[in-house]
């Protein structure tokens, strides 16, 4: 009878350790269904610009909330004016657009000054003066002031040759600017509007007469890291197959106004961005997927984002995403990266934290430039080859499986519940809901008559808990056998 008691008792043991094990595990399955996929956003409203107006960079002004636009058509056929182009072409313009109803409310002609710029590039804001400064970097050697109560221009300041990307330093209020064709940083005062200084990034003779003399290392994109009051700069350039020029990130200190390091990156670096949430510089490396953008880019393999760790300035990682990646915007409501790939007219999502591709949105042809909108909390891509702009709301995404609701007839307010259970986490869900408003008024016969409709709709999203619910049933039958057994063995 001992003998068998052992084994009973051993054998009851072993049953109800599997029973806790297979319990652990099955919950901790249904957790993991159950866990919400990366929200990263959808397209929620394409604003369509002027046919031909090729818009290539976006920037956001924090004075009047307002989203500035830059149309860089004529630059990618050099010595060809708009008239030999024809009469849809865009070459010197800012569109300026309201996020509220996103409509273009301003449109700033660079056509009226004597130094005749084109093809404005980048833009940034100058919280001191109020100021935005716009780069013209077709065959310009000017940035443009634009006032930016009256979204007129002010003022230009001469620099180098080309000039492309443009940041501000809020540790000393200076502007820098990427002058492309003069491989020079050109430094400005915005109390004063005038260079204050050049840093050479070094160029030794090239002969290539498609490239102007001298250039080596053509900088365009600009990120500031506040941790270490650097100023980063991407350099390309393609002037054979076999270039090694071009795949450089320059470290400039601008205490001091000096280069303080070069970081070897990928093939045709262009835009940059600074992540405060893990302190990392992200780079998009464009190679030679950019499609028709105006940019000479390195010859070689592209199609990533490198990360550099600004404490060593050394790239740390190399994460692969679409076709012809051009800039990149930092959304701090969800930490995550976005990346326009200009070769596959998608724009690619990385979370920071582990820097891992969590998705992939679809938008225009040709997307460019990015910037994320503090107001509203979108972001808003600009499509070059499409003259659009793509406006991404960071929310859940929406299903497609439709469901109907009775229609409504009402002289009021009144609500209409209607509930979907076909709609999943990765499946778009469309709830229709018809609407009959029927307007009774007696009016005079010469008043006119304004009827107005708002149809306000209020989405709730809850989990199914049939599922966990069925697991936890199981569970605990499991539990209660268990016990049960144990009972039976004493």
């Amino acid at each position: 009878m001992g003998s068998r008691r052992v084994l009973v008792t051993v054998f009851t043991t072993i049953i109800v350790t599997i029973f806790l094990a297979a319990s652990i595990t099955i919950l901790g399955h249904a957790k993991a269904l159950n866990r919400d996929p990366p929200d990263i956003g959808h397209v929620i409203a394409t604003i369509q610009l002027e046919q031909g107006s090729a818009p290539v960079e976006i920037a956001y002004n924090p004075s009047n909330g307002y989203l500035y636009v830059a149309s860089h058509n004529c630059s990618i056929y050099p010595n060809i004016d708009a008239a030999m182009l024809g009469e849809n072409v865009i070459c010197n313009e800012i569109f300026v657009i309201n996020p509220k109803n996103n409509t273009v409310v301003a449109t700033i002609d660079l056509g009226s000054l004597s130094e005749q710029p084109a093809g404005p590039w980048g833009m940034v804001y100058d919280p001191k003066n109020g100021y935005m400064y716009v780069t013209a970097s077709f065959y310009s050697s000017v940035v443009i002031i634009i006032n930016s109560t009256t979204n007129t221009i002010v003022g230009t300041i001469p620099v180098g040759l080309d000039p492309a990307g443009i940041v501000y330093d809020p540790s000393n209020g200076f502007l820098y600017v990427a002058n492309w064709g003069a491989a020079t940083i050109s430094v400005i005062n915005g109390t004063s509007n005038t260079v204050v200084a050049t840093i050479d990034l070094g160029s030794p003779p090239i002969p290539n007469s498609n490239i102007p003399s001298g250039l080596l290392y053509g900088p365009v994109g600009m990120a500031y890291d506040p941790n270490n009051g650097y100023i980063y700069v991407t350099t390309n350039i393609v002037w054979s197959s076999s270039s090694p020029f071009g795949n450089v990130v320059f470290v400039i200190d601008s205490k001091t106004n000096r280069v303080v390091g070069k970081i070897n990156v990928g093939p045709g670096p262009a835009g940059i961005v600074y992540d405060p949430d893990n302190g990392y510089i992200y780079v998009a490396i464009t190679g030679l997927d950019i499609g028709n953008l105006p940019l000479y880019f390195s010859a070689g393999p592209g199609d990533t984002v490198s990360v550099i760790n600004p404490r060593t300035n050394t790239v740390v990682d190399t994460i692969t995403v679409g076709k012809g990646p051009f800039w990149i915007a930092y959304d701090p409501k969800n930490g995550y990266l976005y990346v326009t790939d200009t070769g596959s007219n998608e724009v690619t999502v990385i979370d920071g934290r582990t820097n891992t591709v969590i998705g992939t949105i679809p938008v225009g042809s040709e997307p460019a430039g990015i910037v994320y909108d503090p107001d509203n909390g979108y972001l808003y891509v600009v499509n070059y080859g499409s003259d659009s702009i793509s406006v991404i709301a960071t929310t859940a995404m929406p299903n497609t499986t439709a469901a109907q609701a009775a229609p409504i007839t009402t002289t009021s307010t009144n609500t209409a519940t209607v509930t979907s259970t076909a709609a999943t986490s990765t499946t778009p869900v469309t709830v229709t809901v018809p609407v009959t408003v029927n307007v009774t008024a007696t009016v005079a016969a010469a008043t006119p008559m304004t009827v107005t409709t708002t149809v306000v709709s209020t989405v709730t999203v809850t989990k199914p808990a049939a599922s966990t619910s069925l697991v936890e049933g199981i569970v605990i039958v499991m539990l209660i056998i268990a016990v049960i057994m144990l009972a039976r063995r004493r």
